[in-house]
């Protein structure tokens, strides 16, 4: 499933340091993506991070309207 992301509203999230990132990384290949992603008539409100590395590693993750 694509998600939109809305340049605007993303400026607004404040980035992960590389170590969180490499974290959040880690425990989402190991354990699955288990909180869903929110969103907002098909735009992504939260949960970029995740978004991001379930597209890149291929794995499942849900979504909540």
């Amino acid at each position: 499933m694509e998600l939109l992301i809305d340049p605007e509203f993303k400026k607004w999230i404040m980035p992960l340091r590389d170590d969180e990132y490499l974290g959040l990384e880690e425990n989402i290949m190991m354990y699955g993506c288990t909180q869903p992603l929110d969103t907002w008539n098909g735009i992504l409100i939260d949960g970029h991070n995740r978004y991001k590395i379930c597209k890149e590693h291929g794995i499942y993750f849900e979504i909540h309207e």
